[in-house]
Order: structure tokens, then sequence, then C-alpha cells
């Protein structure tokens, strides 16, 4: 077994609720042997809309059979698929850009308590853009990486989620 840390956060809705469905999600997702839950704490949102309203935090560690990297390597390979289908010249409305978004929307409904409504699932493509190390992070797999992930997301949350 092993054991890894993964941060849980929330600022939408009931926040505290929230927390404990993401790790009630993570519990049945990966059957850990072992929890270990930190406590829960308030920060002020950093760079976002003014207004927004404060993030409860915490800390989870797991003992499990499977390995962090088990549990990222899936949105490793959407992501290293999106750089290909950029670089390929894919429309971000194509069959094959929609499966991965398919794929990036089952990822993220697996971590958040809920899946994302389409405003959610848009919105969260416009935060790759807004948010700075989101947009390194897109960038250093492909350049237009994260402009076209935004846009991919926005148009699947069109056509799929409403």
């Amino acid at each position: 077994t092993r054991s890894f840390g993964i941060a849980l956060g929330s600022n939408l809705g009931d926040r505290e609720a929230n927390l404990q469905r993401g790790l009630a999600m993570l519990i049945e997702r990966t059957q850990p042997i072992a929890v270990l839950a930190g406590g829960v704490y308030e920060t002020e949102p950093v760079d976002c809309e003014p207004g927004t309203q404060a993030f409860l935090n915490s800390v989870i560690e797991l003992e499990a059979t499977c390995t962090p990297q088990e549990m990222h390597a899936h949105l490793q390979a959407i992501e290293q698929a999106m750089g290909r289908a950029l670089t390929d010249g894919l429309p971000v409305d194509s069959s094959a850009v929609r499966a991965l978004m398919g794929r990036q929307h089952a990822w993220v409904s697996a971590s958040w308590p809920q899946p994302p409504t389409a405003q959610a699932f848009a919105g969260l493509g416009a935060m790759y853009l807004e948010h700075p190390e989101f947009t390194a992070r897109y960038e250093a797999i492909a350049p237009g990486l994260a402009e076209y992930m935004a846009e991919a997301m926005r148009s699947y949350a069109e056509a799929e989620l409403r």
C-alpha cells in the first residue's frame, strides 16, 4: 500500500457539505485502507473575481493500493491528447475533441461533489485562461492549449450539458 495526500476545497454552495461529499467520493473511488483527515480551514480567494466566496479547505491522507500517479495518469492522458488535437488542427467541436472533453468532464465529475453543470464546466475552462498557474501548465504542454481547452470545454458544455 501507499500513502498520499489530496487537497480538497470548495467555495460554492454548502462548502462543508461539498467537502464531505468530495471525501465520500474519494473513498468510494480509491477504496483506501486508511483515511486521515486534517482540519478544515477557511481561506480568502486568490486571483478570483471580486466578491468570490471564501474557500473551505482540507487535506486528506489516504493509504491505498493505487498510486497518486495512477490517479493522475488519466488526466495527463487527456491533456496530452488535447495538445495533439491542437497541433493537428482539430476544431474544438470535432467528434475527437468532444470525446476528449467527455473524458475530461468524467474526470472532473469524479473529483467534484457532483458532475459540473454546463456553466461550471465552461467556467472551469475559462479559469484555465484567467489563472496564471493553469495557463502556464497547459502552455507547457502545447502553445495555445489553455485557450484551446477553454474553447473545447465551452463548446462541449453548450452541446452536451444543456
